[in-house]
């Protein structure tokens, strides 16, 4: 007997009621994945509609997440310029940082699970800090990456910030919770493509709010 599929769908929009600039989905369940036991995600990525709709592939019955991402529309009043890294958003439905904040939809054999919602405005925090390492940073190419810690398998992206000499650093940051990693990276490419050829330790962080001071001891 054949089981018939089951689909999750639904529909994003910004704080204005407006589909994204861009969006990305990722279904998400339990399982085991690169040899380890928790959540993944399975089918790829995915492509929401230039209205915000999206539908799933066709899935099992069971238990999912799912994991959105992607850039809002700038607001009319905003310059374009730099608008993108401000409406940034990247979430687990309906509005969690991690897979245990996250609620799971279940759909059973031949039903489509609706969830339509609104995006909320991602609310990003400047950082500063310093790193904490014995080796020399003077003369190489060092950066601090911080990658999100959304308990899927394997870690999802992020991003990174150069090093000076002094062991300092600046940027911003979505609030959530990161895995900060000190690298010695290459030589930009023509296409400014960086590879990390040594990692140097790591620290679990936690972004809630502007940090300032932040410190991070490479293990």
């Amino acid at each position: 007997m054949t089981i018939p599929d089951a689909f999750l769908s639904g529909k994003l929009v910004d704080e204005n009621g407006l589909p994204p600039h861009s969006a990305n989905f990722t279904v998400v369940s339990e399982g085991e994945f690169h040899g380890q036991h928790g959540f993944g995600r399975i089918q790829g990525v995915h492509i929401c509609g230039p209205d915000g709709t999206f539908t799933s592939p066709p899935l099992p019955p069971g238990r999912y997440f799912l994991r959105f991402f992607g850039i809002l529309r700038a607001p009319a009043f905003e310059a374009d310029k730099g608008f993108k890294q401000q409406r940034v958003f990247d979430f687990i439905y309906p509005n969690a940082a991690t897979v245990t904040e996250a609620i799971p939809l279940e759909v059973e054999a031949g039903e489509t699970v609706s969830v339509d919602m609104q995006v909320t405005k991602p609310v990003w925090f400047n950082i500063a800090g310093r790193v904490k390492r014995g080796s020399p940073i003077e003369q190489r190419n060092v950066h601090v990456m911080f990658q999100w810690n959304m308990g899927i398998l394997p870690d999802v992206g992020g991003t990174g910030f150069r090093v000076k000499s002094d062991g300092s650093f600046e940027g911003m940051l979505l609030g959530g919770s990161y895995i900060a990693s000190l690298h010695e990276m290459t030589n930009p490419e023509p296409s400014g493509y960086m590879r990390s050829i040594k990692q140097f330790g790591s620290s679990a962080v936690i972004i809630q709010r502007d940090t300032l001071n932040l410190e991070l001891l490479m293990q």
